[in-house]
């Protein structure tokens, strides 16, 4: 894994979605994520800024994926819960 496919990882994007965000080609994106391009500090800066704003809760018009990793960091942070099968999150008073 590099670290480039963490970053992604992390922030629950797949390659077309990452390909968008950056400006670049899937198959660029795909080849940064296997380590055979370099990544940029330009690719850095824009997946950084992309960040940020899920650390700010700018989720609405985010990809599922980004909302879903999004919540699950939420959940093993301790800040909200998963209420039974319907996956439902709630907000944990005792946590915050």
């Amino acid at each position: 894994m590099t670290i480039f496919s963490a970053m992604l990882d992390q922030l629950g994007l797949d390659v077309d979605e990452a390909a968008a965000i950056i400006g670049q080609s899937p198959i660029t994106v795909r080849r940064k994520r296997q380590g055979v391009r370099n990544v940029t500090d330009a690719d850095v800066k824009s997946l950084r800024d992309f960040w940020h704003a899920i650390q700010r809760g700018d989720l609405s018009r985010m990809p599922t994926g980004v909302r879903e990793a999004a919540l699950a960091r939420r959940v093993l942070r301790g800040v909200c819960g998963i209420d039974g099968p319907g996956r439902r999150i709630y907000e944990d008073d005792e946590a915050a």
